[in-house]
């Protein structure tokens, strides 16, 4: 039998639950509403969400940061930046898991770029003169206006370094290089600029007032995004290309070595961190999304928690939270400032965490991924299988994450399941 979920081929009939995701192995009461785009486009449509999302901080910050003197800190000890390697990790345990899942995180950057733009026009003081350029046939001449703006956001907020190539009014295109993206150190053969493209056509979309599809090429070595201008109501869709699953388990694993090794990624002009603000809204989005993709989010991270652990050869519960502790520190994800062992298991007390802190009206809990990493690490070096569950979230007007880790049973027991 077949896990619809993690597709898992190992479940037998009698089986309550699957070993791997933990999904009810009754396939008619399983709510995967498939990866459907209309679940995230929606939650911006819809009022009620589309205020909520407005008070998320970390998505006015992205925006209006790079042109302010004095910057507050959501999270005064940690900052506004997650390391780049932890941002990759969870981006391709996922994709690991479910490829086509890419349509969905392009979409959701499409939305933060759009977003974050217009709070970075209004701090601009800006936004009055590109609305009148974009309703006229002069829309053209905003681009030579924010392009200077826009390279120098891009590096301050340090999620790549681009230049721009050229404008073609003629042909209606923008070409832009990407000099060092948030994924340049993890390529191949393959380009992996799907997130800079994305954040593109959100801000050109949001500074234009046009539909703008971006596409992918390399030239002599180089990597360039080329953004296409559209009427807005042109039915063109976006186009992703999406690897083999073999391919993003390949890169995850890669990810796992440098995280694990704490390799540096090579950058040379950028720091070795991005803003959180993709974090957040992609944990924000996905766990919104429906039950299946909570239980995706939740699955790829214990697909990672338990390679780390077996990349490190961890072995036991205080090695293990001990070692989550201090890379969740150095990676920028979170702060733990207590660890309780009791006979049941453990329980951990944690702040300024990268999805939920500034997320205090998000009315969800956002940490699924990391109680499923921590999950994932314990049943690997401990050879039992755990259940972690985030128990209280800043998300949810808590002053603090509070995750319950509890054995359930051995890991070669899995008929009770």
């Amino acid at each position: 039998m077949k896990c619809q979920i993690c597709e898992t081929q190992t479940i037998k009939k009698t089986w309550k639950h699957c070993p791997e995701c933990g999904v009810k192995i009754e396939a008619d009461k399983i709510n995967n509403k498939g990866y459907s785009l209309e679940h995230i486009r929606q939650g911006w449509i819809h009022k009620d969400l589309e205020n909520r999302t407005d008070k998320f901080k970390v998505i006015e910050h992205i925006g209006t940061d790079p042109f302010k003197r004095n910057v507050d800190r959501i999270r005064p000890i940690l900052g506004e930046y997650i390391g780049i390697h932890f941002s990759n990790l969870k981006i391709l345990s996922t994709l690991s898991i479910q490829p086509r899942y890419l349509i969905e995180l392009c979409e959701i950057l499409r939305i933060e770029g759009k977003q974050a733009t217009d709070y970075g026009l209004t701090a601009l003081k800006l936004s009055s003169i590109i609305e009148a350029y974009s309703k006229t046939e002069y829309f053209w001449k905003i681009i030579p206006k924010i392009r200077r703006n826009t390279e120098e956001s891009w590096k301050k907020i340090c999620q790549a370094v681009i230049e721009f190539e050229s404008i073609q009014e003629e042909q209606g295109s923008i070409t832009i290089q990407i000099v060092e993206g948030q994924m340049a150190y993890l390529r191949k053969k393959e380009s992996l600029n799907f997130i800079e493209k994305s954040l593109l056509e959100g801000q050109f979309e949001a500074v234009l007032d046009k539909k703008v599809i971006g596409r992918e090429s390399t030239k002599a070595g180089r990597q360039y995004i080329t953004l296409k201008v559209y009427p807005k109501k042109e039915k063109i869709e976006h186009k992703v290309s999406i690897l083999d699953r073999s391919e993003y388990e390949r890169l995850l694993d890669d990810v796992v070595e440098y995280i694990s090794c704490n390799k540096p990624s090579g950058r040379k002009i950028l720091p070795e961190v991005v803003h959180r603000a993709g974090d957040q809204t992609e944990a924000y989005f996905i766990l919104k999304a429906s039950e299946g993709h909570r239980i995706l989010e939740k699955h790829s991270g214990v697909i990672t928690g338990g390679k780390i652990a077996e990349r490190l050869k961890l072995e036991g519960e205080k090695q293990t939270i001990g070692y989550i502790s201090e890379m969740f520190k150095r990676e920028r994800v979170s702060i733990i400032t207590d660890v309780s062992f009791n006979e049941e298991g453990i329980v951990l007390k944690m702040v300024e965490s990268a999805y939920s802190s500034g997320a205090e009206n998000a009315n969800i809990k956002m940490d699924v991924y990391i109680a499923g990493l921590i999950e994932g690490a314990l049943n690997q070096a401990t050879k039992q299988r755990w259940e972690v569950k985030e128990m209280k979230c800043v998300a949810m007007g808590y002053q603090h994450c509070e995750f319950e880790c509890k054995r359930i049973s051995s890991m070669g027991n899995t008929e009770r399941l």
